[in-house]
């Protein structure tokens, strides 16, 4: 007869646990939610079951005729203690048993043992610990309301995890390694069905290396020789904030800063007990002599390019990674010759072959038209035209062929993509539903465009695209980069002597941003149900309508609201992770190898960026907003990542080592959609100080 649940005290929460010691819940003290997924539940469990619990999981052993993959699930034994229970997995066949260990009390801990049973070395090539963090965007409301961010480092002796509730609001939920090492974390669970507002089963590996061998900058195979075991441990507690969390662990290394401009030098500080080494890019460390605690440095650059390095303290080590970029000009101008070498539609036989496409690496060969608009040649491909236009008023680059590419790409928009009411079409080959995020980005093109050529016409289409925006229901939308696009095309149609349409443009602007400042925090569902990418343009919306109108958007209302856009982000010590926002599904969508899962770092994770460095003052402290300022341009910065240096650049780096067992933690071979990155570094000049 199978044991009933039990409920035990976890700090100022609670935790369940099933009758074979598997963790059903933990409730959050604050919220009373689960921070976990939970099979119960009736919407959690139509993707999480009893299989996916906390603490389950797989090994697989490298044997002489092959991997043999072996998981966990049912316990060969439960031993109830008091205050936990001691679990026993064995497979006797393989020479193998697992003991695993819980206890509750202030804090949870959890302690594991591979122990070989056998009498010949058995070698890991992979351990994977399911943590089913409620990862979820049911809604807007559900979300800020009972589910968590979980940000991931996979930083060997120094791995940790914070859930931090998606309103902003401690305490979260941080696990802390205190013993062995984590080098990688992976994907499960996540396809069509799943699609794209759950971010999946998250798995914590001490080594993936049989399935990713090259994922963060490579990892150990584990050999355990008779007798002996191999074993891990971590700790989770409630922490009031991530400061507290970090208070609460020794990290063997530290990094004020993660990326620099090539031939800067990045401070790095070690507790470590041996040298800290390169071990993956161009670079040295130079360092003071030991104190006895560690050693104190710079990590100087050998030129562009991501730098992966590794420090030891008594024999555990940690992994830290750094990316040194080109100057922003060299960046954008190798990009632009790019573009206009490989990505134009010139065998096109009508006004598409002035359009920009993708481009697929692997083949040399750009997108063909389909009906998967994610890789069609108006929507976010608009950034293209965009970067040109920027590129040509800065005086880079040829500027007699930008002007040719962008006088054929503008005849190319007029004949197919913008009609003359100002409804702007969603592909240009063939009739498909309007998209609303479509409209300020060619609002935005064409009032660039007027600023080009001085074409008067131009201007008055933007205005009609913003007109057309808000008749087609834009009052409830969050379309990105709008405040300040609605906001300069007024000034330019002042100029141009038509205030009464300025007025009426910023009264359509003002009464969209007291909108969302009515709807609190049930927000429209858009593509995703709840996203860094709807927050941050809500944010970006009210800061504009604040300066127009404080009192339909007062400054507490933006800052209310601000903490559930720094939630998205974490601050661990890689370049691809710290201040960048989670996204986990533009792999599919945009990508040529269409996986899901975590990508890092996202374009649009610079829509944070603009908000951070556009936060008027008075809304926060002043310490505070400089300190959003400093994480702004570090987001803007570290998306220089995306672009190679013969100027290509990759839509999605899916970072996990795998997604539904494919190995992944590298860049998708598409260019397509990243150029937003650079359409805003551009925007924020002041993020690239000279």
């Amino acid at each position: 007869m199978a044991e009933e649940d039990r409920e035990l005290r976890f700090g100022t929460g609670t935790v369940r646990l099933a009758g074979d010691g598997a963790v059903l819940q933990v409730r959050h003290p604050r919220t009373g939610r689960t921070v976990l997924l939970d099979d119960a539940d009736p919407t959690d469990g139509a993707v999480h079951d009893p299989a996916r619990r906390w603490g389950k999981g797989f090994c697989v052993v490298q044997a002489a005729d092959g991997p043999r993959g072996l998981r966990w699930d049912r316990p060969d034994t439960v031993t109830w203690t008091e205050g936990g229970v001691e679990l026993v997995h064995a497979w006797p066949e393989h020479g193998l048993r697992l003991d695993l260990g819980r206890r509750f009390d202030d804090h949870w801990t959890e302690h594991y043992s591979l122990i070989n049973t056998g009498a010949e070395p058995v070698r890991i090539g992979s351990i994977g610990i399911s943590t089913p963090w409620r990862d979820v965007y049911q809604s807007s409301a559900d979300s800020l309301a009972g589910a968590v961010h979980a940000h991931v480092w996979p930083g060997g002796a120094d791995s940790y995890v914070w859930a931090e509730p998606m309103d902003g609001a401690g305490p979260g939920l941080g696990l802390v390694l205190i013993t062995g090492e984590l080098w990688a974390y992976s994907v499960e669970s996540r396809d069509a069905f799943t699609s794209s507002n759950i971010r999946g089963h998250l798995y914590l590996h001490p080594t993936d290396v049989a399935r990713s061998p090259e994922a963060f900058g490579g990892q150990p195979e584990i050999v355990i020789e008779p007798g002996s075991s191999y074993d891990w441990s971590w700790r989770l507690s409630w922490y009031a904030d991530r400061a507290a969390l970090h208070a609460d662990r020794t990290p063997v290394i530290t990094l004020d800063a993660v990326v620099a401009e090539a031939g800067q030098a990045i401070p790095i500080t070690t507790t470590a007990t041996t040298l800290p080494e390169l071990v993956e890019g161009q670079g040295t460390i130079g360092h003071s002599p030991s104190t006895g605690s560690g050693y104190e440095g710079m990590i100087n650059s050998g030129g562009p390019g991501v730098v992966e390095l590794r420090a030891t303290r008594d024999g555990r080590t940690a992994r830290a990674s750094v990316f040194f970029h080109r100057p922003l000009r060299e960046v954008v101008e190798r990009r632009v010759a790019f573009i206009a070498e490989r990505q134009v539609a010139r065998e096109r036989d009508d006004a598409s072959a002035a359009a920009f496409v993708p481009y697929d690496r692997r083949s040399g060969l750009t997108t063909l038209p389909t009906v998967w608009r994610d890789w069609n040649d108006v929507r976010e491909r608009v950034a293209m035209p965009l970067l040109l236009q920027q590129t040509r008023t800065l005086g880079w680059g040829d500027p007699a062929r930008l002007d040719d590419l962008l006088d054929r790409h503008r005849a190319f928009v007029l004949d197919r993509v913008v009609a003359a009411d100002g409804t702007v079409a969603d592909d240009s080959r063939r009739a498909v539903h309007t998209r609303l995020y479509n409209f300020p980005w060619y609002a935005r093109y064409l009032a660039a465009e007027h600023d080009r050529t001085g074409n008067a016409a131009d201007l008055d289409l933007a205005a009609k695209i913003i007109e057309r925006y808000y008749a087609l229901g834009g009052q409830q939308f969050l379309a990105f980069g709008l405040g300040g696009i609605v906001t300069g095309l007024a000034e330019k149609l002042i100029t141009a002597g038509d205030r009464d349409r300025a007025d009426a443009l910023r009264d359509s602007l003002i009464a969209h941003g007291r909108h969302f400042v009515e709807v609190a925090t049930d927000l429209p569902s858009h593509e995703v149900n709840y996203e860094q990418s709807m927050v941050a343009p809500m944010l970006d919306l009210m800061i504009n309508v604040h300066r127009l109108d404080p009192d339909a958007v007062p400054g507490p209302e933006i800052a209310l609201r601000l903490p559930w856009l720094t939630a998205f982000a974490g601050d661990q010590p890689d370049a691809r992770l710290r201040h960048i926002p989670i996204r986990h599904w533009d792999g599919y969508w945009f990508g040529v190898e269409r996986h899901w899962g975590d990508v890092f770092p996202h374009y649009w994770t610079v829509l944070s960026a603009q908000v951070f460095l556009g936060l008027p003052e008075g809304i926060v402290p002043d310490r505070r907003r400089a300190e959003l300022r400093d994480q702004g341009a570090a987001i803007l910065r570290a998306n220089l990542i995306n672009f190679a240096d013969d100027g290509w650049a990759t839509c999605a780096f899916v970072y996990p080592s795998c997604v539904n067992g494919n190995p992944t933690h590298h860049a998708d071979p598409l260019a397509n959609d990243q150029d937003w990155a650079l359409v805003y570094a551009l925007d924020h000049p002041e993020a690239f100080p000279a």
